[in-house]
């Protein structure tokens, strides 16, 4: 991921990605895969705290980040 934009919309891919269409599945894939749990997620292109978890919004998901 390169933005927590991509929890909300997974298909949107950054120039960078040179397979969008693999690159969403493997984000939604990943994401179903932690959703909801305590595992902790290590985005290193968001800014501070960077550090957070992947929760459910519906049919999306949203990123949350963790604050001391």
């Amino acid at each position: 991921m390169h933005h927590a934009i991509q929890c909300r919309e997974p298909d949107w891919s950054p120039g960078v990605d040179w397979d969008p269409k693999q690159s969403a599945v493997s984000r939604r894939t990943f994401f179903a895969s932690v959703v909801g749990t305590d595992t902790l997620i290590l985005p290193v292109h968001f800014p501070n705290p960077t550090v957070g978890l992947i929760t459910a919004d519906g049919d999306r998901f949203d990123y949350r980040f963790k604050r001391d």
